[in-house]
């Protein structure tokens, strides 16, 4: 028969086992985009293009600040195609910011030949980054998203869509394959309009619950003193 310490012993065991920590669900380093049904504006955004696109050679690069620090895990990005333009492919990266401007991409930030099925003005479609390792960002520290041509002189042209939640911002761009930068909404001698961001998020990783993890904790101090004591 069970004695009296053996069948605490296990219930304590038990109650350690059930108190394994949960997962928070995953946490929101930066968002501007809008529920599923509204996601973003579809009619507007800013052109990411190569030079034989026949509009030039653009590169565009929203700033955002880290609400959270962490591991990034998942991007979305909401970029569509111009109709009838070939090939629907771009390039995204997470850069420094520098005097609040764009800097320079952070290592291991950088993904190359993305493409989009989306065509503009027509609907809904995010390009989605996962398998994203060894990435982290800090809370409180400007950053830009920054979206440009898979090369500079092909003939792609794509939009990055605005986002529909009026969240503006210093947005800039560059016809200089991002060795030089210029303000969006430039209007007369110093004056700066505000500009809508592009649609996109930045996701981090779940977290073990706090408070999960304390009782973890009290229930493992718990069963080793119990098992010293069953020991003796």
């Amino acid at each position: 028969m069970m004695t009296g310490r053996c069948l605490i012993f296990f219930r304590f065991l038990a109650l350690s086992l059930f108190l394994v920590p949960t997962m928070a669900a995953g946490t929101t380093i930066f968002s501007d985009l809008g529920p599923i049904y509204s996601v973003y504006n579809t009619d507007a955004g800013y052109s990411i293009s190569g030079a034989g696109s026949g509009i030039g050679n653009f590169y565009a690069a929203s700033p955002f600040t880290a609400a959270i620090g962490g591991s990034v895990t998942q991007i979305d990005l909401a970029v569509s195609v111009r109709l009838h333009s070939t090939p629907p492919t771009f390039d995204a990266a997470l850069w420094s910011a520098n005097s609040g401007m764009p800097g320079a991409p952070l290592p291991g930030a950088t993904w190359n030949g993305l493409s989009t099925s989306t065509i503009f003005g027509t609907g809904y479609g995010l390009v989605t980054i996962t398998d994203i390792s060894g990435l982290s960002l800090t809370a409180g520290n400007l950053y830009f998203m920054v979206l440009s041509p898979v090369s500079d002189d092909d003939t792609s042209y794509n939009m990055w869509n605005y986002n529909n939640q009026g969240i503006d911002g210093s947005v800039y761009y560059s016809t200089t394959q991002g060795t030089s930068w210029a303000l969006e909404g430039l209007h007369g001698v110093g004056e700066v309009l505000p500009t809508t961001l592009g649609a996109f998020d930045i996701l981090s990783a779940p977290v073990p619950e706090p408070t999960t993890m304390i009782l973890l904790g009290s229930g493992l101090i718990g069963l080793a003193g119990l098992w010293r004591k069953f020991k003796k």
